[in-house]
């Protein structure tokens, strides 16, 4: 087994964002990285975007380093909006998160833990749509 160092609430917010957050490339799956949602999870203050002082694989390179995990980042998502980014699991690993994955019967949302709808997710893409326009 490889051995991690998640050392502060923000790694942990962080990998499970990766691992289970809900959006979601639609070509690769892969969780979409955007410097707010980098910046929301590493408790960064969102000003420093807009005033262009925060560079989000700063900390992506640094959480990197520090939980030892490998980071897989793409350029940009299918929208070309920002980058997508996942996990690099070992072998034994993916192949245990994988198979968690594929048990369970029933979607749940990671954070509250309620069932997933299919009416719950169209509503959100309609807020992450309208917060970016």
């Amino acid at each position: 087994m490889s051995n991690f160092n998640l050392r502060t609430p923000e790694d942990w917010f962080f990998l499970a964002y990766l691992l289970f957050g809900s959006f979601r490339d639609e070509d690769n799956g892969a969780a979409v990285v955007d410097r707010t949602s980098v910046a929301d999870l590493f408790g960064v203050d969102r000003n420093l975007i807009y005033q262009g002082r925060f560079v989000a694989k700063e900390s992506l390179d640094d959480f990197a380093a520090r939980t030892g995990l490998q980071l897989y980042l793409t350029g940009f998502h299918s929208k070309g909006i920002a980058r997508t980014g996942r996990i690099v699991f070992n072998k034994q690993l993916q192949g245990l998160f994988e198979q968690c994955q594929n048990q369970q019967g029933e979607k749940v949302y990671f954070i509250s833990g309620k069932p997933y709808s299919e009416r719950e997710e169209q509503r959100r893409r309609k807020l992450r749509v309208a917060s970016r326009a």
